[in-house]
């Protein structure tokens, strides 16, 4: 059974992104003064779809973005469900295991194969159109935090609940052990490297597994880690007490840029947009703010947004964000509209 294709390119194109931003940065440049921030309008604002138990009828423990518009939805009760972002509704449901807690998954850049992990269990990679097993790891894990495809689709990055990061080769069904702990990991969109994070951040040469780079020690621990869309930059999220601090780190130079620091919470958010023009971070509490990576200035405001989201994820045409959460305020995904917050934001005075 074929994936629903999805016409994602009709829904409507997001233009306010690139003008706010222009806008924004030109009335800071022209005068001394740094202009009021831009707060959007929260009851104009909405989620355009709430994925959850007391919403969908079905909790969200993980979640993965493909691009042709569809997520994928792990659950409590050993089912995958396919959500269409165009049509608003599950279009899938597929029996991953038998009444095992899914706790992360991944879809292939292509969109075609799904990797996902159920307690207790191998992560297993299926073909989405025949719904067939292309494999498992031999290895067995009692959870998996998280699961990362490399770019071109070859390899499989974990990072287990022990700190413990592997790359997966698939076809071979070799399983490496990265020399460097950590609690989160990216690939570089080349896939050559991977930047992995525990107390400090590390770029690992993929082939060889290999240390090439270290940059400062954290505060606390790396919960998110994701390469720019240019690969100059990484983002982090360094979660820990006191607080949480999101940083953006040049690669050639070692400089850092702090966007958001001491967030009263661990459970903090951070995404690059598609082209890299925008970071998202939601402060773990109840608000989102926008920052422009290239002045580290924050652009946008946006409150009420999803209490204790940690997980942001944009579309790759930039016009919906996605926000997930799993944890004492519930288990959810909201789908916001980009261009309704850049409007709302650039409405007020």
């Amino acid at each position: 059974m074929l994936l629903p294709k999805t016409n994602y390119s009709a829904l409507p194109t997001s233009t306010a992104l690139v003008t706010v931003i222009i806008s924004l940065a030109m009335a800071a440049s022209a005068s001394a003064e740094p202009p009021a921030l831009p707060q959007a309008n929260s009851e104009s604002v909405k989620p355009l779809a709430r994925i959850g138990k007391d919403s969908t009828g079905f909790a969200v423990n993980c979640f993965a973005l493909a691009n042709q518009g569809i997520v994928a939805v792990g659950s409590e009760d050993g089912k995958i469900r396919l959500w269409s972002l165009a049509e608003s509704r599950v279009v899938r449901s597929l029996n991953a295991t038998k009444g095992g807690y899914i706790g992360s998954i991944a879809f292939s850049p292509d969109g075609k194969w799904l990797a996902f992990h159920a307690d207790d269990q191998p992560v297993r990679i299926w073909d989405l159109e025949s719904e067939a097993e292309l494999a498992r790891s031999h290895e067995e894990f009692s959870f998996v935090d998280h699961i990362r495809f490399s770019p071109n689709g070859s390899l499989v990055g974990l990072a287990n609940d022990e700190s413990t990061a592997f790359v997966w080769n698939p076809a071979s069904g070799k399983m490496k052990k990265l020399d460097q702990p950590a609690t989160a990991f990216a690939f570089s969109p080349d896939g050559k490297t991977l930047a992995l994070g525990l107390n400090t951040l590390q770029l690992v040469e993929v082939a060889s597994g290999r240390r090439i780079q270290e940059f400062g020690k954290l505060d606390g621990r790396a919960s998110s880690i994701a390469f720019s869309p240019t690969g100059t930059h990484i983002l982090a999220v360094d979660s820990g007490c006191p607080g949480t601090t999101v940083r953006l780190v040049e690669i050639a130079s070692g400089s850092e840029t702090v966007f958001g620091e001491k967030i009263r919470s661990e459970r903090v958010g951070a995404a690059f947009s598609a082209e890299g023009a925008l970071v998202a971070i939601n402060d773990g509490s109840s608000e989102a703010a926008f920052w422009d990576p290239e002045t580290g200035r924050r652009l946008i405001t946006l409150p009420e947004f999803h209490r204790d989201a940690n997980s942001l994820v944009f579309t790759p045409d930039n016009q919906r964000l996605l926000s997930g959460r799993s944890g004492m305020y519930g288990s959810d995904v909201l789908v916001w509209n980009v261009d309704e917050i850049l409007q709302a934001a650039a409405k007020k005075p």
